[in-house]
């Protein structure tokens, strides 16, 4: 879509797509937009594109409780990519899903613009659907990438979360708290840079409230979080030590089962998660030690002071080279 934007716009306007594998033009016929079709050559799913005011949404990105977030470009800048978040409709939820949305409008607009996120750019109405549009690089999301590698080094997985650290700071700084890093929800570009995109998972600080607050993801959830208990710079930490962990060894740190332990009894000090002994065999022992202290259940026990983290990281960085 990168190289030929121009070329798969005009196709969609005089009603046809071109296949994302194979490059066979296809009629779009009576499909309808967002609906996954197949090349007629190579059988490569398709999505349909549609347009949303002067976006066109041509893939899907990722979804959340509230709706789907899809990559989108404009006719006019078929270069730059978007990330487009529209709410889906269920029924009596709709409303809620509108003033979320409206929230994560609010919050995008307050950040404004830092080095450290990506901009929300617009908040308007299709029609009388609502939706929101971010600014993204060309990349890819996280977990793709550390999927295709199989896991990254602890010194690329280091500097990505240190970039993650700098956003977590930075939002904290103006009022509000990003709690779930679940890699789904983040996106690389060069260098290993990461950007968060999503901002269901950020809430104001003065209103962290069950309604405002969503577990998401619970492999990327600290327990207060799922426990409905008061979250802070403990919970961010826990959740950016769970991906630390992901980046490095290319799968999840918990279980179901090590969930589930931690729903009943995450603030004993002496639980065990199942997978404890042998989870950090391969790391590296200082990184296993910052580790250590960014996921223990109890909170008492975790970095609260991002300064803290950051410099433990930072050290052990400057011993790697």
């Amino acid at each position: 879509m990168q190289k030929d934007s121009t070329q798969q716009i005009l196709e969609y306007t005089n009603g046809n797509f071109i296949c994302r594998t194979c490059g066979k033009k296809n009629e779009i016929g009576v499909s309808q937009p967002l609906q996954c079709v197949d090349c007629s050559k190579c059988n490569t799913q398709n999505i349909i594109p549609k347009k949303i005011n002067e976006f066109w949404l041509y893939d899907v990105l990722s979804s959340d409780d509230i709706g789907t977030i899809f990559l989108g470009c404009l006719e006019e800048l078929p270069f730059n990519r978007f990330a487009v978040k529209q709410i889906s409709d269920d029924g009596g939820l709709k409303s809620k899903k509108i003033d979320q949305l409206n929230l994560e409008a609010t919050i995008a607009n307050e950040l404004g613009v830092n080095s450290s996120i990506y901009t929300g750019i617009e908040f308007g109405l299709h029609g009388d659907e609502p939706y929101l549009v971010t600014e993204i690089s060309n990349g890819e999301r996280l977990d793709c990438m550390v999927e295709c590698h199989g896991g990254l080094s602890e010194i690329d997985a280091s500097v990505i979360i240190l970039q993650l650290l700098t956003a977590a700071i930075y939002i904290y700084q103006r009022g509000y708290i990003y709690y779930n890093f679940d890699p789904v929800n983040i996106f690389t570009g060069e260098s290993t840079s990461a950007y968060i995109y999503n901002y269901r998972y950020c809430a104001p600080t003065t209103k962290l409230t069950n309604e405002l607050v969503s577990c998401g993801n619970e492999l990327y959830s600290a327990p207060e979080v799922f426990a409905g208990e008061e979250i802070g710079t403990h919970s961010v930490i826990y959740s950016l030590g769970l991906l630390f962990y992901y980046i490095i060894s290319g799968k999840p740190l918990l279980t179901d089962y090590d969930i589930k332990a931690l729903q009943l009894k995450w603030k004993n000090d002496t639980m065990k998660l199942a997978s404890e002994d042998p989870k950090f065999g391969d790391i590296n022992p200082e990184f296993g030690n910052i580790l250590g202290r960014m996921v223990t259940p109890n909170p008492q026990h975790r970095y609260h002071r991002f300064s803290a983290l950051e410099r433990d990281i930072v050290n052990v960085l400057a011993e790697a080279f």
